[in-house]
Protein backbone atom coordinates (compact mmCIF):
# COMPACT_ATOMS: atom_id res chain seq x y z
CA UNK A 1 0.00 0.00 0.00
CA UNK A 2 1.10 3.01 -0.88
CA UNK A 3 1.46 6.25 1.82
CA UNK A 4 -0.75 8.58 -0.69
CA UNK A 5 -3.53 5.84 -0.82
CA UNK A 6 -3.96 5.28 3.15
CA UNK A 7 -5.90 7.95 3.40
CA UNK A 8 -8.06 7.65 1.06
CA UNK A 9 -8.71 3.86 1.92
CA UNK A 10 -9.04 5.39 5.67
CA UNK A 11 -12.28 8.20 4.13
CA UNK A 12 -13.76 5.08 2.14
CA UNK A 13 -14.29 3.02 4.79
CA UNK A 14 -15.01 6.11 7.07
CA UNK A 15 -17.79 6.20 4.66
CA UNK A 16 -19.11 2.67 4.34
CA UNK A 17 -19.27 3.06 8.82
CA UNK A 18 -21.50 5.91 8.34
CA UNK A 19 -23.51 4.64 5.26
CA UNK A 20 -24.31 1.61 7.37
CA UNK A 21 -24.64 3.62 10.53
CA UNK A 22 -27.33 5.48 8.57
CA UNK A 23 -28.78 2.61 6.88
CA UNK A 24 -29.33 0.97 11.04
CA UNK A 25 -30.83 4.66 12.08
CA UNK A 26 -33.38 4.71 9.46
CA UNK A 27 -35.01 1.32 10.22
CA UNK A 28 -34.63 1.65 13.47
CA UNK A 29 -32.21 -1.00 14.33
CA UNK A 30 -29.46 1.00 15.69
CA UNK A 31 -29.03 2.13 19.36
CA UNK A 32 -29.96 4.93 20.63
CA UNK A 33 -27.09 7.86 20.97
CA UNK A 34 -27.53 7.09 24.81
CA UNK A 35 -28.61 4.19 25.75
CA UNK A 36 -29.57 3.15 28.88
CA UNK A 37 -30.85 0.15 30.99
CA UNK A 38 -33.44 0.93 33.74
CA UNK A 39 -32.46 1.06 37.23
CA UNK A 40 -33.64 -0.55 39.98
CA UNK A 41 -33.04 1.24 43.39
CA UNK A 42 -31.06 -0.46 45.61
CA UNK A 43 -33.06 -2.94 47.92
CA UNK A 44 -34.45 -1.44 51.30
CA UNK A 45 -32.49 -2.26 54.34
CA UNK A 46 -34.01 -2.78 58.17
CA UNK A 47 -35.13 0.62 59.50
CA UNK A 48 -36.29 2.35 55.83
CA UNK A 49 -39.22 0.41 56.16
CA UNK A 50 -42.16 0.88 58.24
CA UNK A 51 -45.23 -1.60 57.93
CA UNK A 52 -49.00 -0.80 58.96
CA UNK A 53 -52.20 -2.12 58.28
CA UNK A 54 -55.22 -0.39 56.45
CA UNK A 55 -58.22 -2.21 59.15
CA UNK A 56 -60.37 -1.30 56.57
CA UNK A 57 -61.54 -4.70 55.13
CA UNK A 58 -62.87 -5.85 52.46
CA UNK A 59 -64.78 -9.09 52.79
CA UNK A 60 -64.87 -12.03 50.34
CA UNK A 61 -66.63 -15.09 50.69
CA UNK A 62 -64.92 -17.06 53.82
CA UNK A 63 -62.77 -14.42 54.55
CA UNK A 64 -61.61 -10.54 54.64
CA UNK A 65 -58.84 -8.99 52.69
CA UNK A 66 -56.77 -6.35 54.41
CA UNK A 67 -54.07 -3.86 52.51
CA UNK A 68 -50.38 -4.20 54.47
CA UNK A 69 -48.48 -0.99 53.73
CA UNK A 70 -44.66 -0.29 54.10
CA UNK A 71 -43.86 3.20 54.60
CA UNK A 72 -40.16 4.51 53.20
CA UNK A 73 -39.40 6.88 56.30
CA UNK A 74 -35.74 7.11 55.10
CA UNK A 75 -34.36 9.81 52.83
CA UNK A 76 -33.32 7.24 49.83
CA UNK A 77 -35.30 5.76 47.63
CA UNK A 78 -35.50 1.82 48.03
CA UNK A 79 -36.88 -1.15 46.35
CA UNK A 80 -38.79 -4.20 48.06
CA UNK A 81 -39.17 -7.51 45.60
CA UNK A 82 -41.66 -10.24 46.37
CA UNK A 83 -43.59 -11.38 49.38
CA UNK A 84 -44.03 -10.45 53.18
CA UNK A 85 -43.71 -12.81 55.79
CA UNK A 86 -46.51 -12.46 58.00
CA UNK A 87 -47.95 -14.44 61.06
CA UNK A 88 -50.35 -13.73 63.60
CA UNK A 89 -49.03 -13.48 67.68
CA UNK A 90 -49.88 -13.12 70.92
CA UNK A 91 -49.60 -10.24 73.11
CA UNK A 92 -46.28 -11.36 73.52
CA UNK A 93 -44.82 -11.78 70.56
CA UNK A 94 -45.26 -15.25 70.20
CA UNK A 95 -46.30 -16.68 66.97
CA UNK A 96 -50.09 -18.46 66.68
CA UNK A 97 -50.64 -21.15 64.56
CA UNK A 98 -48.91 -20.91 60.79
CA UNK A 99 -47.51 -18.69 59.14
CA UNK A 100 -49.12 -16.69 56.05
CA UNK A 101 -48.77 -18.72 53.05
CA UNK A 102 -48.06 -17.06 50.14
CA UNK A 103 -50.22 -16.63 47.26
CA UNK A 104 -49.61 -15.29 43.66
CA UNK A 105 -46.44 -14.92 41.93
CA UNK A 106 -43.68 -13.41 43.21
CA UNK A 107 -43.78 -10.34 41.00
CA UNK A 108 -41.20 -7.66 40.25
CA UNK A 109 -38.93 -5.04 42.34
CA UNK A 110 -41.22 -2.21 43.81
CA UNK A 111 -39.54 0.90 44.01
CA UNK A 112 -40.13 3.01 47.70
CA UNK A 113 -39.25 6.87 47.05
CA UNK A 114 -38.84 8.63 50.51
CA UNK A 115 -42.52 9.17 52.22
CA UNK A 116 -44.07 6.73 49.66
CA UNK A 117 -45.96 3.57 50.28
CA UNK A 118 -46.08 0.06 49.29
CA UNK A 119 -48.89 -2.78 49.43
CA UNK A 120 -49.15 -6.18 49.70
CA UNK A 121 -52.84 -7.99 50.45
CA UNK A 122 -52.78 -9.52 53.42
CA UNK A 123 -55.90 -11.98 53.76
CA UNK A 124 -57.76 -13.76 56.71
CA UNK A 125 -59.72 -16.37 55.94
CA UNK A 126 -62.59 -17.21 58.76
CA UNK A 127 -61.91 -19.52 61.34
CA UNK A 128 -65.63 -21.06 61.00
CA UNK A 129 -64.30 -22.11 57.61
CA UNK A 130 -62.56 -24.87 59.05
CA UNK A 131 -63.58 -27.76 61.59
CA UNK A 132 -63.57 -26.97 65.24
CA UNK A 133 -60.57 -29.34 66.07
CA UNK A 134 -58.05 -28.76 63.30
CA UNK A 135 -58.26 -24.92 63.40
CA UNK A 136 -58.66 -24.51 67.27
CA UNK A 137 -59.79 -20.91 67.03
CA UNK A 138 -57.98 -18.34 69.51
CA UNK A 139 -57.55 -14.34 69.75
CA UNK A 140 -54.64 -13.35 67.83
CA UNK A 141 -53.50 -9.49 69.27
CA UNK A 142 -51.41 -8.66 65.67
CA UNK A 143 -49.31 -9.63 63.13
CA UNK A 144 -45.93 -9.41 62.97
CA UNK A 145 -44.46 -8.45 59.49
CA UNK A 146 -41.38 -8.55 57.89
CA UNK A 147 -41.25 -6.17 54.99
CA UNK A 148 -39.88 -8.24 51.91
CA UNK A 149 -36.16 -8.85 52.33
CA UNK A 150 -36.50 -7.26 55.39
CA UNK A 151 -34.63 -9.20 59.01
CA UNK A 152 -35.84 -6.84 61.25
CA UNK A 153 -39.96 -6.99 61.58
CA UNK A 154 -42.76 -4.96 63.05
CA UNK A 155 -45.68 -5.80 65.18
CA UNK A 156 -49.19 -4.32 64.00
CA UNK A 157 -51.51 -4.49 66.44
CA UNK A 158 -54.93 -5.80 65.40
CA UNK A 159 -57.53 -8.60 67.24
CA UNK A 160 -58.66 -11.11 65.41
CA UNK A 161 -59.42 -14.65 65.05
CA UNK A 162 -56.98 -17.02 63.48
CA UNK A 163 -56.41 -20.79 63.91
CA UNK A 164 -54.08 -22.06 66.31
CA UNK A 165 -53.21 -25.48 64.93
CA UNK A 166 -49.86 -26.07 63.35
CA UNK A 167 -51.78 -28.28 60.80
CA UNK A 168 -54.52 -25.23 59.54
CA UNK A 169 -53.85 -22.36 58.46
CA UNK A 170 -56.05 -18.78 58.28
CA UNK A 171 -53.59 -16.56 57.02
CA UNK A 172 -52.01 -16.11 53.28
CA UNK A 173 -50.28 -12.60 51.86
CA UNK A 174 -49.77 -11.76 48.01
CA UNK A 175 -46.60 -9.95 46.63
CA UNK A 176 -46.24 -6.60 46.96
CA UNK A 177 -46.72 -3.80 45.21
Amino acid sequence: MSPSSAPIRLAAALLVVAGTTAALAATGLAAPHHATTPRVAPACVNGQIVSWLNTAGNGYAGGVGYELQFTNVSTHTCSLTGFPGVSAVNFFGHQIGLAATRSGSAGHAVTIRPGATARAAVLITATGNFPLPTCRPVTADGLRVYAPGQTASDVIPFPFSVCSSHHTGSLAVQTTT
